[in-house]
């Protein structure tokens, strides 16, 4: 026991010690560090500890239900994100500006991510009971400083942007990290991953991000670690002292079906089918749909937007990154009657838009509405911004 105490304080210095390196290495240096010298550290570190603990990742039958308690943060943190989307709209992810960039990433951060909590349940698992509490929060600490990658730069930044910081990112990242290492001691792995995925691997791989601040973001983590958290020890107290879990057969078709509409709703609300939902966020069109309304529009490709459009018609276009749904007072054409915009009001606005809508700003034409349904989207773009 002793042995394996000293091995894992061994492994948490290493972690700590390599990404103390970022804070000195000089700046050209940065990519060797991401893509060669993290995720062979983090394989070499995994390798070993293989050999020298073994590997026990035992997903019993009682454990199912803290999997899905996982799984649920999992999508209380999607829903949200996509609630928002709705609301402020979707933009382009700069982390995925082609598919080699995505295959860098791929190195670049499920080594650091997979293995790393691969780690973190085998230090946990085997360290005596006696020193638990006291590497549990080594482990906080230490996984905590190995997440931010930023941090080289915040130290040279002024007071605000380093007291920002703090409460946007190292704040949720602590909180994140406390959760992840008490699941640890019990839960099972794969949930500790998909939990830590949503986290650290959404923001890189997911193609579109809602235009949200990083304050939303924080306030997001906070609010589903804090539910997550209640809802596992509710669960461990109940499986410890009652038997609830234990007694409560387990059947995959109840937890399948419902994962599979998730898909299908989530699906729809990121705008992969042909009609997307808008949240209203004022009262432009008032008389028409007002603030809170979901608004459905059919989306329009580039080249039909002109033959489509006619006066009168409501449409969605983007405006500095919000969506705007106005309706169509008058159609300006150039050579050949080509049409050049679209002049738009909304219909509870005393005077039309300042700047036309050209037909490639044009996102779609609204279909029909569903009164307050975007409420909470609403309320988060406001609590966002």
């Amino acid at each position: 026991m002793k042995n394996r105490l000293l091995f894992n304080f061994v492994i948490l210095f290493i972690i700590a010690a390599l990404q103390a390196m970022i804070i000195f290495l000089p700046a050209f240096t940065y990519q060797a560090y991401f893509d060669i010298i993290r995720p062979a550290v983090y394989v070499l570190i995994f390798a070993t500890t293989a050999l020298v603990i073994g590997l026990n990742f035992g997903f019993k039958k009682n454990k199912k239900m803290a999997f899905l308690v996982m799984m649920l943060g999992f999508v209380l943190y999607i829903g949200m994100m996509f609630a928002a989307g709705v609301s402020n709209g979707f933009g382009r992810n700069p982390m995925t500006p082609s598919f080699g960039v995505v295959l860098q990433n791929m190195w670049r951060f499920l080594p650091f991510v997979i293995l790393g909590e691969v780690i973190r349940w085998q230090i946990m698992r085997n360290t005596p009971k006696r020193q638990k509490v006291l590497v549990m929060w080594l482990v906080v600490l230490v996984f905590s400083f190995a997440m931010l990658d930023d941090m080289h730069r915040i130290l040279q930044a002024n007071t605000f942007v380093q007291v920002d910081y703090i409460l946007t990112t190292v704040l949720p990242v602590l909180v994140l990290n406390f959760f992840l290492t008490h699941a640890a001691t019990s839960d099972s792995l794969l949930g500790i991953i998909l939990f830590r995925s949503m986290y650290s691997l959404i923001p890189i791989f997911m193609p579109i991000l809602p235009n949200v601040s990083k304050l939303f973001i924080a306030i997001l983590v906070y609010a589903v670690v804090f539910v997550s958290f209640i809802l596992y020890d509710k669960y461990n107290y109940e499986e410890k002292y009652k038997g609830v879990a234990k007694t409560k057969p387990y059947r995959l078709w109840q937890y399948l079906i419902p994962g599979l509409v998730l898909v299908v709703c989530l699906s729809f609300g990121f705008g992969l089918f042909p009609v997307t939902p808008v949240a209203v966020a004022s009262n432009s069109m008032q008389g028409v749909f007002s603030r809170g309304d979901m608004v459905f529009v059919q989306k329009l490709d580039a080249d039909k937007v002109a033959d489509t459009v006619k006066l009168g018609d409501i449409i969605q276009f983007n405006s500095d990154g919000r969506p705007i749904v106005h309706r169509v007072v008058n159609v300006l054409t150039g050579t050949g009657d080509a049409v050049t915009g679209y002049v738009t009001q909304g219909d509870n606005n005393r005077s039309p838009d300042v700047i036309a809508v050209p037909p490639n700003k044009v996102i779609g034409i609204v279909k029909f509405s569903i009164p307050l349904l975007g409420f909470p989207s609403v309320l988060l773009s406001e609590l966002s911004r």
